[in-house]
């Protein structure tokens, strides 16, 4: 099995360094290993947001937030993702203080 904090630490280290293909292997492999990897879904998806790529940060953004439900930085992430994408039209993201307000009620 992958040594999750090592591997997941090198693949946020080349998605900083625009190293998305490397880092791609990594998370995929990471997910390959654990399809419920909370860590690397989210860290997969928030790549595709920086590869431009909202639809597969969507797809990958949801699976982590079915594997960790209460997880707003999971939830804020997907609804700018969804928005990104157009979904707003079906309203499945949040007006722009709605994510905050969620955030609020988990924290406080």
């Amino acid at each position: 099995m992958l040594d999750h904090p090592k591997n997941l630490d090198a693949a946020n280290e080349l998605t900083r360094d625009g190293e998305f293909q490397k880092a791609e292997e990594i998370y995929q492999a990471l997910i390959d290993s654990d399809p419920l990897n909370a860590d690397a879904l989210f860290h997969f998806g928030f790549m595709c947001m920086k590869k431009d790529r909202p639809d597969l940060a969507v797809d990958f953004l949801s699976k982590a937030l079915v594997a960790r439900p209460n997880d707003p930085n999971i939830f804020v992430n997907l609804s700018f993702a969804q928005y990104s994408v157009g979904n707003n039209h079906r309203g499945n993201y949040f007006s722009s203080e709605q994510p905050y307000q969620f955030v609020a009620r988990r924290s406080g």
